[in-house]
């Protein structure tokens, strides 16, 4: 995720000396200004909802204001891809497996935190992790895992957290249907960037 803008600051630095000085430093109401064009660049996607910096105040309010406009916001349309496996495949919503989940494929889901960039080689490994230990302990009942989704949720539109979901049983895009929902307390879960990932072999339209 990349977004741009245009941000009006103060030129608090001597055009001279190309330091600061008192003439210049601290921003005042009457400072010169410049405008300048920056980029951000993030590890997963942010939604219009997110973008509420219209700018702040240099050295407190009835000083110097710093103005952001013209804000725009540029998005990877694909996942990587990823060696060993199938896909990345496009998602609507999350998986929807059959209930009971655990009797259709269903092995667990993991969140990586709002800090943890998009990043489906993180399922990849971990979903390789969950295949050994599967086989090391049969007593669980599990099956190697095959396929998983990769997707950001949203807590009410904010706050994504990288989400991966694993299966022993491959899904395609007709079961991706849980595009969210609202808990107890009326927060709204929303899904968005889901894509699947097969293990090589496993690939299901």
């Amino acid at each position: 995720m990349t977004p741009s803008d245009y941000e009006r600051v103060p030129l608090i630095v001597s055009p001279l000396t190309g330091s600061p000085d008192d003439e210049h430093c601290p921003a005042r109401p009457d400072s010169p200004s410049a405008t300048l064009i920056k980029c951000a660049f993030y590890g997963a996607p942010i939604r219009r909802s997110q973008a509420t910096n219209c700018g702040q105040w240099e050295g407190g309010e009835g000083n110097f204001q710093v103005v952001i406009t013209g804000s725009n916001g540029y998005i990877k349309t694909c996942a990587p891809s990823l060696k060993g496996w199938e896909g990345p495949v496009a998602f609507k919503g999350a998986i929807n497996a059959p209930a009971p989940v655990i009797d259709h494929g269903y092995l667990q889901v993991q969140t990586f935190g709002q800090n943890v960039p998009y990043d489906p080689s993180l399922c990849a490994s971990a979903c390789n992790a969950q295949t050994v230990y599967n086989a090391n302990h049969p007593s669980v009942g599990l099956g190697p895992c095959v396929f998983f989704d990769a997707y950001i949720l949203y807590e009410n539109g904010i706050n994504g957290v990288f989400t991966c979901t694993y299966y022993s049983t491959p899904y395609g895009a007709e079961y991706a249907t849980m595009t969210g929902q609202y808990d107890q307390a009326g927060n709204y879960y929303g899904v968005g960037n889901s894509y699947g990932y097969y293990l090589d072999g496993h690939y299901v339209d």
